[in-house]
């Protein structure tokens, strides 16, 4: 498994992408770096979706980074905060741990691919942009935590 770290993208704007964007192919289709974690890739078990995690490492679109136990600490405290820890698998804390990793450590502007509306409300509130993949995503609001209780 990879894991090397460099990689924004000359706008300073990287993916950090959750189980659901590999499985729609984003990596391959959005022409931006890509980051996940291992949780995510073992995650990955059909062929088709294997294959999509498997293209882009080789093209070295995406690259697998766990972050450091400081952001996963971070990440929790940002869930605790918004509300939505225990809405959050330890994948989830995982994606939120990389992208204030990638945001803090590399300096990039990091947009994280997800449908996970628990995701979604905690990194919004955490001012990350989202990319929704197929369902429209949440607004920062009360209205959309209450949503997920």
């Amino acid at each position: 498994m990879r894991n090397f770290t460099q990689g924004c993208s000359p706008t300073g704007k990287v993916v950090v992408d959750d189980t659901g964007a590999i499985f729609a192919g984003l990596p391959l289709s959005l022409p931006l770096p890509h980051f996940t974690t291992s949780s995510v890739a073992s995650e990955v078990k059909d062929k088709e979706s294997k294959s999509v995690l498997e293209r882009g490492l080789t093209l070295e679109r995406v690259r697998i980074i766990d972050p450091p136990e400081e952001f996963i600490k971070k990440a929790r405290f940002l869930a605790k905060s918004s509300g939505t820890l225990n809405k959050l698998s330890h994948t989830d804390i995982q994606i939120i741990a990389l992208a204030l990793y990638l945001h803090e450590k590399e300096n990039c502007k990091v947009l994280v691919a997800t449908d996970d509306y628990a995701l979604q409300y905690t990194l919004v509130s955490g001012e990350f942009e989202i990319i929704r993949i197929r369902y429209k995503g949440v607004k920062a609001n009360n209205r959309d935590l209450e949503r997920l209780r």
